[in-house]
């Protein structure tokens, strides 16, 4: 019985530890070689990601450095409020600073009803479509921004989940050195 659970153990150990190599791979191979992205320094809540990738699309892509960078503006006094009931994205999302100003110009909601929006703000559902206060509208873009904001949170999990899985491996090998010394 003792042997069963550690093995049991050490086959869930190994599917984490697996996994994690594989998210790892696929997130570094996501990377390009290019100036280091905003988006490797961005974390989504669980569930806001494809709001995220569809509110920011390709600056995403963009840097902190070099000729196509987020530059940091911070919130000024002036700017408009989002529509009452519409939470802000960027309450659901860690970035660095300099997105700070465009995050809390968006709206996220579950679905969008049409409401008017201010000048330079946006619309979001969690399920990834877009409305800009200009009329633009898109739907189902950034899937690829998407899928690496999710395997961001997928290794977050995993890697939170590891030391458990360690100990459940210690505690079984544990119960079956004193199963075998009985």
């Amino acid at each position: 019985e003792a042997e069963g659970e550690g093995a049991a153990a050490r086959s869930a150990l190994a599917a984490l530890e697996g996994e994690t190599r594989a998210l790892e791979r696929a997130l570094a191979a996501g990377g390009g070689g290019k100036v280091a992205s905003v988006l490797a320094a961005m974390r989504a809540a669980p569930g806001y990601e494809h709001a995220l990738a569809a509110a920011l699309g390709d600056d995403l892509e963009a840097g902190l450095e070099g000729d196509r960078r987020w530059a940091g503006p911070e919130r000024q006094d002036g700017d408009p409020a989002l529509p009452e009931g519409v939470e802000r994205l960027g309450d659901h999302v860690q970035a660095p600073a300099a997105l700070a100003r465009r995050l809390a110009q968006i709206g996220v909601v579950d679905a969008d009803d049409g409401r008017p929006l201010a000048v330079g703000q946006r619309i979001v559902t969690r399920g990834g479509a877009l409305r800009r206060w200009d009329g633009f509208v898109t739907s189902g873009e950034g899937a690829a921004t998407a899928e690496r904001l999710v395997r961001a949170n997928r290794l977050a999990a995993i890697e939170a989940a590891l030391p458990e899985a360690r100990g459940a491996v210690d505690a079984a090998e544990a119960r079956l050195g004193a199963a075998r010394a009985t």
